[in-house]
């Protein structure tokens, strides 16, 4: 009766489980995927539960680990890297390596290596500011919601190089806020930018006191200048 009794509860909690796995369908809908039936979330359930059962669970495990040293503030020699094969098995762990840092440069590229292999083109790239990573944020925070114009502005105005903005995009949703090389960009120029990132970036902000957004941009000479992030405060 008792092995009955748990048979009954497991077999229960697959059902709903296959049920929640079809209405996640409404997920779906929002990122335009096809609809996935009743029939076809039970053979990817039976499909994906031993796979959850072994190299997620153990993936999970791992991760659990380095969490705790997180927590704990251990120092960043004491995290580790793991390469991990269950058919081998294979577990192969290292020491994670230090950001690369994005430093001034002169890049050289062959445009037609078949026609013309001798010609090489030289770019000058300049890092802003120079080392940053990929964690690295340039923060805009003046206390309000500035407008598009007043965003431009601010970074012709910085201290440690004038920055001509090329473009402002919303990674979150790849939308383009504006384009110097598109004239109907600049009709945005005196509009809010929180507005513009929600209209024109399809970006809610609903609970956001902040967002990312990505910036080109050339100095003064013309040169193409990389900077990381910009992390805009708007409220």
């Amino acid at each position: 009766m008792l092995n009955r009794f748990k048979w009954s509860s497991c077999f229960s909690a697959v059902v709903g489980t296959l049920g929640f796995s079809t209405l996640t369908s409404c997920l779906a809908l929002a990122y335009f995927l096809r609809l996935v039936l009743h029939s076809q979330a039970k053979l990817k359930a039976g499909r994906i539960i031993p796979a959850i059962a072994t190299t997620t669970a153990m993936v999970t495990g791992f991760v659990c680990l380095e969490l705790c040293k997180l927590v704990n503030k251990k120092p960043l020699e004491s995290f580790r890297n793991l390469f991990a094969n269950l058919a081998l098995p294979l577990f192969a762990m290292s020491e994670p390596l230090p950001p690369m840092k994005v430093k001034s440069r002169v890049e050289k590229t062959k445009p037609d290596p078949v026609n013309y292999p001798d010609y090489v083109e030289e770019e000058e790239i300049v890092a802003h500011p120079e080392g940053h990573t990929a964690w690295d944020h340039i923060c805009v925070d003046l206390g309000r919601d500035l407008t598009l114009e007043e965003l431009l502005t601010h970074f012709k105005q910085d201290d440690q190089g004038k920055l001509e903005t090329s473009s402002v995009s919303v990674p979150a949703t790849g939308m383009a806020l504006y384009n110097n090389l598109l004239p109907h960009t600049k009709q945005r120029l005196p509009q809010k930018l929180s507005q513009l990132i929600s209209t024109v970036g399809k970006l809610s902000l609903a609970g956001r006191k902040e967002v990312l957004l990505e910036c080109t941009f050339t100095n003064s000479e013309g040169t193409t200048v990389e900077t990381p992030s910009i992390l805009y405060k708007f409220r």
